[in-house]
């Protein structure tokens, strides 16, 4: 982990993969999921990935969590005017809603900016998780000259507020994850003994957080448990540290971000937005190929939500693939399929398994990644 202070006083953290001899290999920023700070790429799992990979991949905390500063009364801030202010349509708590959303989105690109300044990268790849795809997708289109426009790679992105699909999406969240995650994050940062008391010593264990996976994304969990006697405790090390990085300003700000319309996450200096019938849409993002990572057995960002946003870049010049992984859930697809992902960064698109990929402008095709054990195997474990 490191930490890195503007000019106008803000600090940063971020933190990468590998360092030393990887300094060559092409850099990857990852724009993390909802509850997850820097340190996601720290873990020796992912680390064995990224350098499978080739990549040496940075991921920088979003605004309000771990070290870096939250947005409010901070120089850097600088929010954008909102598209609804632009068009005299805002009034009330959406104007303020939409300044909110684009000073969290431009704040911390602006932070991004600046690590990699620090680290004298360009022409990276973009990877956006879940709830850091549109911060992604914002990076993309407002520091165009620090990436590499032939690729971009979205896992499980997240849909906007006004995708059919996103009132079953919040539903879910709110009973089986988000909420319980957002308590338990809010209570770290501002009274975190009463935290430790009521969540760390009971259901925070491997088998309660690893309930979501599918029966062969347990075998392999099991397998790389009884590969290295400390997976476990690094898998439940993990997911505490990056709840303690998150203060209450940090939770606000990834939860409205995470719930803001295709309004509110517009991309107006490109003329991008998440809505295929605003400006161009996301074929306009800049990218040549995108790479668009789904799980079969996502309960919270279902194939269908997918499909709905890989949707939004119809008519663009971007060729856009939707690779679904078979038996996956939604944790599945960002623990343990990142070697698949991130091979895909590295390569444009392009995955081990599949062979001659036709990529062709302006056209969305599909395809499937097997089980990470297949079923006859699975069976043979239990």
């Amino acid at each position: 982990m490191a930490t890195l202070t503007r000019p106008s006083g803000r600090t940063v953290e971020y933190a990468q993969s590998s360092t030393g001899g990887a300094s060559d290999w092409p850099v990857a920023v990852v724009f993390p999921p909802l509850f997850q700070a820097a340190a996601m790429v720290l873990d020796d799992n992912f680390v064995a990935a990224a350098a499978s990979a080739g990549l040496r991949v940075v991921c920088v905390s979003r605004p309000g969590i771990g070290e870096t500063s939250p947005v409010g009364g901070c120089p850097d801030a600088s929010p954008m005017q909102s598209r609804s202010e632009a068009s005299g349509e805002a009034h009330g708590c959406l104007k303020r809603w939409s300044t909110s959303v684009e000073a969290c989105l431009a704040t911390h690109c602006a932070d991004v900016a600046a690590v990699l300044a620090e680290l004298g990268a360009s022409c990276v790849r973009i990877v956006g998780i879940c709830a850091g795809t549109p911060y992604a997708l914002h990076f993309y289109t407002q520091h165009a000259a620090l990436v590499s426009n032939v690729h971009l790679t979205l896992v499980v992105p997240w849909v906007p507020a006004d995708c059919p699909e996103h009132k079953r999406l919040i539903r879910l969240a709110a009973q089986g994850w988000l909420g319980p995650h957002a308590a338990i994050g809010t209570l770290l940062g501002v009274a975190p003994a009463a935290a430790g008391t009521l969540f760390l010593r009971g259901p925070l264990d491997a088998p309660s957080l690893t309930k979501e996976f599918t029966p062969s994304e347990r075998a392999e969990f099991e397998r790389q448990c009884a590969a290295d006697d400390t997976r476990a405790a690094r898998f439940v090390g993990n997911l505490r540290r990056h709840m303690r990085a998150y203060s209450l300003h940090g939770v606000r700000g990834d939860i409205a971000s995470s719930l803001a319309t295709q309004h509110d996450l517009g991309l107006p200096t490109a003329g991008a937005s998440y809505s295929a019938t605003a400006g161009a849409g996301l074929g306009s993002v800049g990218a040549s190929r995108v790479s668009i990572f789904a799980a079969d057995e996502d309960k919270l960002l279902s194939p269908e939500a997918i499909a709905w946003f890989a949707g939004r870049f119809a008519g663009g010049d971007a060729a856009v693939r939707v690779t679904t992984f078979d038996d996956t859930s939604h944790m599945g697809a960002v623990q343990l399929r990142a070697a698949v992902w991130l091979s895909a960064a590295a390569k444009d698109g392009n995955v081990p398994s599949d062979g001659e990929v036709c990529w062709r402008r302006g056209e969305c095709t599909r395809s499937a990644e097997p089980p990470l054990v297949a079923p006859a195997e699975e069976a043979g474990m239990i």
